[in-house]
């Protein structure tokens, strides 16, 4: 219940009625009105407490408060009066006693009783309709929030909706390039824009439409532009007048940063801010939706413009207008667009660029107002006081040389904001005072193409630590961390927080790397290569082509790297060296991509490359069974037959994996041999009899010098094999060559022995009617296929072993049993009936002394048991330890046999083997409880000694579980009392054990050892 107040009361009326409502049991029959009238209570009670599932009101709660309390007065005083009729008695159960209530037999008084019932009916009446009303609100309740939920339900549809088309309409988002660029963004820095009067001109002026920010590269026109757009949104956020969108030009995305994409992006987050989606976009939506196609960049204009017009006031942010493609005529489609918006509705534009004529001059012409953005020194400073973090501590303990790197860096930057960072981080690795000075005095300075090319090459001869190794599977647990790529880096990365991927600090990277591409990665091709080729040899990719849209783009969305993977490695691979080539062959022979073998065929290489395995790309191509390009490598003239590090060559993988055209195609070349033998001694004729491929074993034993006898290192052949894996075929074409019909392994194991052990009916009678084939022949554990069969259950080859009078049904193995034992230990009943229509010996021995009887209570059969005891094995028989059926029984908790053998009068129920256990013994040693149950409900001796351990009782006491149910077992017989059997004995450390056990029996025992 969630009533929201304290009902101890109500709880307490709950149980109180319940208890005497049971309590009615046994009365005579006056009391049959008032036992109803209790029920009645208890159901109105239970009605109210499952009904509330909700907070009451405070009205409601002081109602209930009030009728629960006239409910426990009347049940406390029906509680007094019962016991005026009842009274308690004392009955005798052996050792304990327990206290019953009985009714007395006293003349009913009606009018005790009486006024009772009057007021039970009344808070049964009081009850009913508080829950009725409550059930009546409850309903109310229900049916408001099941209307809510359909308004719930409608808003999410339309929602839904909205979202759909704002997706179609562009899917590109520049929200986590802000909040990343943002989160850049040093405390304190770039308030200096903010504060200026130009931007105070153009955020409050209704005449001053457009602010251009010139800056040099590297100034900080990015990070500048999040902080304007922080401030709008800041400023904003709850007004729904004002319309605000911005757009980060990138030169690595141009693809997606044509002029109708970024309008399309502004006219999105336009709409996107509207409570309703506006009906320029929808009308726009359903007329291109139905034919499938996209809208012009006149209809996203104009779009954007019918949009516009909605707000007060627009603002629109453009950074980096200078990284937008001038190509196609792109950056002028896209300003021209925003000239003509700020033509037709009052949006004011702030964009920013380095000063590219072209670019300044539009803006020029439109008499915007102009700022040049440089990086401030207070900047700069306010940067380096807060990331001082990342140099040796030796330099955080020296605030003189901290104001001297803060000097020197701030010097050198020149208004180059990003230049800071890699000043900063270019003394990360310094480890001394004179290092410090020598890199600081070392700071260049000059021109802007100057300086940059002397940092990035300082920061590429730090870089060039990192190095790449080649993974054969796309692992996780191999990928680096973020910040040591960072670190190791130098500050030539950065990393996207939002999309995690790892990019170039600035453009300017990316011309200062095409520049000197030669001298820093003169094998730039070869390492792309590789490691294409090896990205598109990840596992992941094993299962081949994508089969829907949806799985495509999942596998771009998870493996970026994989699209250009597979569309330029081609292009890096004429650039890789020979040997190099070799490894991307075997890769692609194995994968069986014919086309990419076709193509490096075609070129200087090494066909016979070897991998870690000793693996050649013909080796690959067999064992996956690529024919075709096992023919293309074989046209080239590999060797046909070369041997791995197992001695495994392209012939015995084909056999092994049953690839016909590749073994045919191989022996076809007749330089390959067909008895080359597997490390472990198996031939390819060996792989294909066992693993049942028909196809290539007539291949292979066609062929002129087929030695089909040929064994393993554990004596087996092929036939053998066959035989064990039940290729009923394959053996007799086997046959049909004339191989030895009988082979024996090196455990002296026949093939029949093994197609017996695992139930092959079809080649057991095969064999049997070769009269070459010993059906009787015993292997070095003394073991017949009779043996086998009997031992795994195999009804109908031990009926077609028995039926020839070669086999010997009572041959034994090296323990002494015979085919039956096996069939006894695993409980197979109707192969023991059938070896006992044979005539068989039902008073056998093994080794030990123990009878057919023994071996079925041993091992749990009692169906078996049962059947020996029908045919009158004597179930009392003991072995050479002494251990009867009954003992070796309980020992194991086999409790079905137990009680089974206890049933019959010729067990002796406490029989001692030659260490003086008995049954009993045995299951309390090993905690076998209902056996321990079992036995001491029999004349048992409970606590008689074993020779080498205490009684069974003490045992079990010390060292049973926690809920001794053991002990209450044992304790339960007559004959045995646990204390007085230890302090009889007055073995204190026994006795200590036990009362360390059970602390409770101190008193007692000490009263025991002073009699």
């Amino acid at each position: 219940m969630s009533f929201g107040f304290s009902i101890g009361d109500f709880i307490t009326a709950i149980k109180l009625t319940n208890k005497i409502r049971k309590e009615f049991d046994g009365a005579p029959s006056q009391f049959k009105e008032i036992s109803q009238e209790a029920k009645n209570l208890w159901i109105a009670l239970g009605d109210v407490d499952s009904c509330s599932k909700r907070e009451l009101s405070s009205q409601q709660a002081d109602k209930l408060k009030e009728i629960s309390k006239g409910c426990l007065e009347v049940l406390k005083t029906l509680e007094t009066t019962l016991n005026k009729y009842t009274e308690l008695q004392s009955e005798c159960d052996g050792m304990r006693k327990k206290a019953k209530k009985m009714w007395k037999r006293l003349q009913w008084e009606p009018d005790d009783i009486r006024d009772l019932r009057c007021r039970m009916v009344l808070n049964v009446t009081l009850l009913n309709a508080f829950y009725a009303k409550l059930s009546n609100e409850t309903s109310l309740a229900t049916k408001d929030g099941v209307d809510r939920l359909n308004q719930l339900q409608d808003n999410q549809q339309r929602n839904k909706d909205r979202q759909k088309v704002l997706h179609w309409l562009t899917a590109i988002d520049y929200s986590p390039q802000q909040n990343d660029f943002f989160s850049q963004q040093e405390q304190g820095t770039g308030q200096w824009l903010l504060e200026l009067t130009a931007f105070q001109e153009w955020l409050e002026s209704g005449s001053t439409e457009t602010l251009f920010a010139l800056g040099i590269p590297g100034a900080g026109k990015t990070i500048l532009t999040s902080i304007v757009v922080n401030e709008l949104v800041r400023r904003y956020s709850n007004d729904d007048t004002i319309g605000i969108a911005y757009i980060y030009c990138d030169y690595l995305r141009t693809d997606e940063q044509k002029a109708i994409d970024l309008l399309a992006s502004l006219l999105k987050q336009l709409a996107r801010r509207q409570s309703s989606l506006p009906d320029s976009l929808k009308k726009m939506y359903n007329q291109h939706q139905s034919y499938q196609t996209r809208p012009s960049f006149n209809e996203i204009s104009t779009a954007l413009q019918s949009v516009s017009i909605l707000y007060s006031t627009v603002f629109i942010m453009i950074d980096a207008l200078d990284q937008c493609q001038a190509s196609g005529g792109c950056r002028s489609k896209l300003l021209k667009a925003i000239f003509d918006l700020q033509d037709k509705s009052k949006a004011k534009v702030f964009a920013t660029s380095r000063n590219i004529p072209e670019i300044t001059e539009k803006f020029r012409r439109r008499e915007s107002l102009e700022i040049e953005i440089r990086a401030s020194d207070m900047d700069v400073r306010k940067y380096l006081d807060g990331n001082m973090f990342w140099l040796p501590d030796f330099i955080g303990h020296n605030p003189e040389l901290q104001r001297e790197i803060k000097t020197r860096i701030t010097q050198s930057a020149q208004g180059m904001f990003l230049l800071a960072p890699l000043h900063l981080r270019s003394l990360k690795g310094v480890s001394s005072l004179a290092g410090v000075q020598a890199t600081l005095a070392d700071l260049p300075t000059g021109s802007d193409v100057d300086i940059y090319n002397r940092v990035y090459k300082d920061a590429m001869n730090f870089s060039m630590l990192l190095r790449l190794s080649p993974m054969s599977d796309f692992d996780k647990d191999r990928l680096p961390q973020i910040e040591d790529v960072l670190s190791v880096c130098a500050g030539l990365v950065t990393v996207d927080k939002e999309s995690g991927f790892i990019r170039l600090v600035h453009y300017t990277t990316q011309q200062y790397f095409e520049k000197s591409q030669k001298s820093w990665f003169p094998h730039a091709k070869p390492k792309i290569a590789q490691v294409c080729v090896g990205y598109l040899s990840f596992n992941i990719f094993g299962s081949g082509k994508c089969l829907t849209d949806v799985e495509f783009e999942e596998r771009l969305q998870s493996y970026p790297l994989f699209d250009y993977a597979a569309r330029n490695w081609g292009h890096h691979v004429r650039d890789i060296s020979i040997e190099e080539v070799g490894e991307t062959l075997s890769w692609a022979a194995e994968s069986g991509y014919e086309e990419i073998v076709k193509r490096l065929l075609e070129i200087p290489i090494e066909k016979n490359w070897r991998d870690q395995r000793g693996r050649t790309p013909l080796s690959w191509a067999a064992y996956n069974g690529h024919d075709t390009i096992v023919k293309l490598l074989l046209q080239k003239d590999v060797d046909p037959d070369p041997k791995d590090n197992y001695g495994q060559t392209p012939l015995s993988s084909a056999a092994y994996q049953g690839y016909e055209e590749v073994v045919e195609r191989l022996l076809a070349t007749r330089l390959v041999n067909p008895n080359i033998k597997y490390l472990t001694g198996e031939t390819p004729l060996w792989w294909a009899a066992y693993n049942g491929h028909e196809g290539v074993v007539r291949q292979l034993l066609a062929f002129d010098s087929i030695k089909p006898d040929s064994m393993n290192i554990e004596n087996r052949t092929p036939l053998w094999a066959a035989g064990s894996s039940g290729n009923k075929d394959i053996l007799l074409l086997l046959l049909e060559k004339g191989v030895n019909p009988d082979p024996r392994d090196e455990c002296d194991q026949s093939a029949l022995s093994v197609a017996a052990e695992h139930g092959h009916e079809t080649i057991v009678r095969i064999l049997l009617d070769n009269f070459a084939v010993d059906p009787d022949f015993s292997d070095e554990d003394g073991k017949t296929p009779l043996y086998y069969a009997s031992a795994f259950g195999h009804y109908n080859i031990v009926e077609a072993l028995l039926d020839d009078s070669r086999v010997n049904r009572e041959s034994k193995d090296r323990w002494g049993r015979t085919p039956v034992w096996p069939a006894v230990a695993n409980g197979h009943v109707e192969i023991i009936n059938l070896l006992l229509k044979k005539g068989i010996n039902l008073d056998a021995k093994d080794e030990d002394g123990r009878t057919l009887l023994w071996w079925a209570a041993a091992h749990g059969q009692c169906a078996v048991v049962e059947l020996f005891l029908q045919q009158g094995i004597d179930p009392g028989t003991v072995d050479d330890f002494g251990f009867t059926p009954l003992s070796f029984a309980a020992g194991k908790g086999h409790e079905d046999v137990v009680e089974l053998l206890l049933a019959h009068n010729q067990v002796s129920q406490d029989s001692q083997d030659k260490w003086g256990g008995t049954p009993l013994f045995w299951a309390t040693v090993n905690g076998h409880e209902s056996v321990v149950e079992l036995l001491c409900r029999k004349e048992i001796q409970a606590d008689r000694a074993h020779e080498l351990d205490l009684a069974p009782l003490v045992k079990a006491a010390i060292e049973g579980n926690d809920e001794d149910v053991v002990v209450n077992s044992l304790l339960s017989k007559d004959a045995v009392d646990l204390l007085l059997l230890v302090t009889s004995q007055r073995d204190r450390s026994t006795l200590d054990a036990l009362l360390l056990k059970y602390p409770q029996w101190q008193y007692a025992a000490s009263s025991l050892l002073d009699l």
